[in-house]
């Protein structure tokens, strides 16, 4: 087995955002892989509500990263490699889900969303270089992401009542606007309309116990529409 179909069998099954989002880029390894890096030490967070717990799984991430001595398929696959942007992100991250104490504040901590932000356009933005009119257009898009990756995780994994009405409420009245959200790069582009629409889905869900998902032909049809016109996010 390769390490795309380890991510795919371990991470992002098809049908999910982050396998449409990378649909076409079956050969970029290192989106892929540093990507399912990401949601595994995201989900060793939110996997566990006791706090010895998460803390154990975070620190084995920490200490695999930084002594790169590890035989899990993800970490073997990043040593050869010069990520230091993506270790320096993901090290940030680390520290800051060990600062979160309490369960139900993930999406409060500000910190922690940019972070994590940050972390996925990176790495779905192919570690383009934004200018400096850029970053100050991407800082509210990585909080969305942010939020969008933290709320999803927490229905994967069936902990959806860890997170407080105040958090899901930020998110689905979160102030941004498709027509200033510039991405250069193509899984950038797909999973941020992903976020968007799923977000436009269930903004009346704010009162309700359950979430609606975008069907698998909507997300193929999304990917394709934006893959094949290249264009930036275009649909209401």
């Amino acid at each position: 087995m390769n390490i795309i179909q380890y991510c795919i069998n371990e991470h992002f099954p098809t049908g999910s955002e982050e396998y449409y989002a990378m649909l076409y880029l079956k050969n970029n390894t290192d989106i892929w892989t540093q990507l399912a890096l990401v949601d595994a030490i995201s989900n060793s967070r939110i996997q566990s509500s006791e706090p010895d717990v998460y803390q154990a799984k975070l620190q084995w991430w920490l200490h695999a990263i930084q002594q790169q001595e590890s035989s899990h398929p993800l970490l073997n696959f990043l040593a050869p490699l010069d990520t230091n942007i993506v270790i320096e992100l993901i090290m940030s991250l680390i520290f800051e889900l060990l600062k979160c104490s309490s369960h139900d504040k993930l999406l409060l901590n500000d910190s922690l969303v940019n972070i994590l932000g940050k972390s996925l356009l990176a790495i779905l933005n192919n570690h383009a270089i934004p200018s400096q009119n850029e970053k100050e257009q991407l800082i509210p898009v990585s909080k969305f992401l942010g939020q969008y990756w933290i709320i999803k995780r927490c229905i994967l994994n069936h902990q959806l009542a860890a997170l407080s009405h105040e958090s899901i409420t930020s998110f689905l009245t979160f102030p941004i606007h498709k027509s200033q959200v510039k991405l250069s790069q193509l899984p950038a582009k797909i999973f941020f309309q992903f976020a968007y629409d799923w977000r436009k889905l269930n903004k009346r869900c704010i009162e309700e116990q359950r979430f609606y998902e975008l069907s698998g032909i909507r997300k193929l049809w999304t990917s394709w529409k934006i893959k094949t016109f290249q264009s930036d996010i275009f649909t209401e």
